[in-house]
């Protein structure tokens, strides 16, 4: 599992930025993961996702989960709900320093 958290920054704009990530060694059971499929203003897809998780010793976890860092060893099932009528970007908001979902109308 490799993942990220949020903790102060004075040095961002909105007081708080992602930590490094943090990898534990598995197995890892997956409590309950949320998050969107969005698209970029350069038309690229992202797959950005929150989840719990907890270790063989009943620890939790929670974070922002890390491209190619989470390896699932037999299945994971997923539910995907559409959108419609509607398009969700990532853009950059100059107010936070941040890539911010915005629905634009189709």
């Amino acid at each position: 599992l490799t993942f990220q958290v949020l903790t102060p920054n004075d040095k961002v704009k909105l007081g708080a930025a992602y930590t490094d990530p943090t990898s534990l060694p598995g197995p890892i059971e997956i409590l309950s993961v949320q998050g969107g499929i969005f698209q970029t203003e350069e038309g690229d897809m992202v797959l950005h996702l929150h989840g719990t998780f907890s270790d063989k010793d009943g620890k939790v976890y929670a974070g922002h989960l890390v491209p190619d860092g989470n390896p699932v060893l037999a299945t994971l099932e997923a539910v995907i709900a559409e959108i419609t009528d509607v398009r969700l970007i990532r853009r950059y908001d100059e107010d936070t320093g941040l890539k911010l979902i915005t629905p634009e109308p189709l």
